[in-house]
């Protein structure tokens, strides 16, 4: 608890740079970044071993007078412990983006700079105004660096004209600013804070659309007409052993929050009788669970300020499916899914053009085609209906392309073959021939999607994404062909980089709180440091 508090209010000095109408502050947490990072220092790192390699003569000799802060950061006069910051806020005609830093020792950090100064011919020049230190380039647009004993600012302006003296007062505005003028004063960002994790980011929506160009702030007020105020994007990315997990979380407005909970879009959770017909194996997976009434009330209720929009979208629709919108909507269940199960290559005919052109030049034109391999990619598309009034609709705006074999459809458009059908409540489309057959017969196998981790996950989500990342689950031959594709020097590096990697998810827990979870194969080991000695490991060939 002492260290929680002691940390709060070191913490609270340093934000009290961040002026109340920050649009974007994102917040790096220097300590647990550093822990687990697992490095000691840049100077052990390939990359700082590769970068010295390639450095000769004089560029070499300038490089190496850092070699004591690449050794030991606190050498920087920089506390890399510490929580540092980069915001961004609007104020008059100039749009201001800021990195902040803790200071361990203002002379440390003065000498480092005198350091760099060197290595750079000496174009820059320390100026003091009163306790402050700072130093600008010539160039009128160039950002400023300025600092106290305890604080760093590094301050970038959109206005172009902004001079050197604006630049300095800006500076020290924010340096001097007192804790009722900064974003400590908001209650939502201090909850922000102290459930801050490695990285962290939060963004104002009312601030957002206070910053945007007049007309374009009229455009998305007149689109979305309600009161923004204390609606805010959390993101908090946390690396854990063996995966990196990013949280997302919504605090929305009390007139937005009475709009989404009059018009709750998405279902609770997924039906998955849906994906029971589904082969077990899965390399992508996207499937969702809406509420397309409440979906429909939305529509209407958001273009209510704009009655000729709702009729043209009606008009389209029932054009399109002889339904009205309304009606066409209504057909769907809710339950969505999109899935690949299968991938492969395939012979396919393309023309030779250099066959075409040898034989051209002697006077011949007839056209030469070739067999080559190409990957194919095997997948469905899923959906729960109400009746079969939808499948009606497809096949008489598809009629000449859609022919009935048993108790399934073939579409057959151009190069575009696929077969479909409605099996109770499940309209079922792919392009995979055996697949259909086995639902149309009802022998599709017990072990099924239903069953897997994606199903397990879904009986309690509205949505659910998945990417399989893990190179050893996919067929040799197509990663093979792929390397042939994009050759062996290249492709070595990028499977030695992608090795480490197993699965992407992406979970919705509500229309507030969802997940993004990138999962490695060393699950012993915190992700961070598993991605920053992959990126070491490939630095050459990266440089290369």
């Amino acid at each position: 608890m002492i260290i929680s508090v002691a940390s709060c209010s070191k913490s609270g000095n340093l934000y009290n740079v961040i002026p109340k109408n920050a649009t974007i502050v994102a917040v790096f947490n220097g300590k647990t970044l550093s822990k687990k990072s697992g490095i000691e220092n840049f100077a052990s790192t390939n990359a700082y071993k590769k970068i010295k390699e390639n450095l000769t003569g004089d560029e070499l000799a300038n490089f190496t007078i850092l070699d004591p802060i690449f050794n030991n950061s606190k050498e920087s006069g920089i506390d890399f412990n510490s929580d540092y910051i980069f915001y961004s806020y609007k104020k008059e005609a100039s749009n201001y983006m800021v990195f902040t830093f803790s200071l361990l020792d203002k002379s440390k950090f003065a000498e480092m700079v005198e350091k760099v100064n060197k290595t750079n011919g000496n174009k820059l020049k320390i100026e003091s105004d009163g306790d402050y230190s700072y130093f600008k380039l010539e160039d009128q647009n160039s950002p400023i660096l300025i600092w106290d004993k305890s604080k760093l600012l590094f301050i970038i302006a959109s206005n172009k004209e902004m001079t050197k003296e604006a630049y300095l007062a800006e500076g020290k505005i924010l340096l001097e600013q007192k804790p009722k003028m900064s974003i400590n004063e908001n209650k939502n960002f201090s909850k922000f804070l102290k459930d801050q994790k490695d990285i962290s980011l939060w963004i104002d929506y009312a601030a957002f659309m206070d910053n945007l160009p007049p007309m374009q702030k009229m455009i998305v007020q007149n689109k979305v007409p309600y009161d923004m105020t204390g609606t805010v994007m959390k993101v908090f990315a946390d690396f854990q052993n063996g995966k990196l997990v990013f949280d997302f979380k919504v605090d929305m407005s009390k007139e937005l929050e009475s709009f989404f909970g009059k018009n709750k879009i998405m279902k609770d959770k997924f039906n998955t009788d849906l994906i029971s017909v589904l082969p077990i194996k899965s390399y992508a997976n996207l499937s969702t669970a809406i509420d397309f009434m409440a979906l429909y009330q939305m529509v209407s209720s958001a273009m209510n300020q704009n009655q000729q929009d709702m009729q043209q979208l009606d008009t389209q629709v029932e054009s399109m499916t002889g339904m009205t919108l309304k009606e066409a909507l209504n057909e769907f269940s809710g339950e969505l899914t999109f899935n690949i199960h299968g991938i492969g290559l395939e012979d396919v005919e393309v023309t030779d053009y250099m066959a075409y052109e040898m034989a051209k030049s002697k006077g011949d034109i007839k056209n030469y085609t070739k067999k080559v391999k190409s990957p194919i990619l095997y997948y469905t598309i899923g959906a729960t209906l109400n009746s079969d009034k939808f499948i009606n609709v497809v096949i008489k705006n598809l009629e000449g392309m859609v022919k009935k074999t048993g108790d399934f459809y073939s579409l057959n458009a151009g190069s575009m073959t696929g077969y479909f059908g409605l099996y109770g409540t499940k309209f079922i489309y792919t392009n995979d021939k055996i697949l259909i057959e086995k639902i149309a017969n009802k022998k599709t196998d017990d072990n099924n999607l239903k069953n897997s981790n994606i199903g397990k996950t879904l009986e309690s989500a509205s949505s659910y994404a998945f990417i399989d990342l893990n190179l050893d689950n996919y067929p040799p031959e197509v990663v093979q062909y792929f390397k042939s594709q994009i050759g062996d020097d290249l492709s070595d590096v990028l499977i030695k980089s992608l090795g480490i990697y197993n699965k992407l998810e992406f979970i919705s827990k509500s229309s507030k709180e969802s997940q993004i979870v990138l999962w490695l194969k060393d699950n012993k080991t915190n992700s961070l440091e598993v991605l920053i000695n992959s990126f070491d490991e490939n630095i050459e060939a990266i440089m290369n």
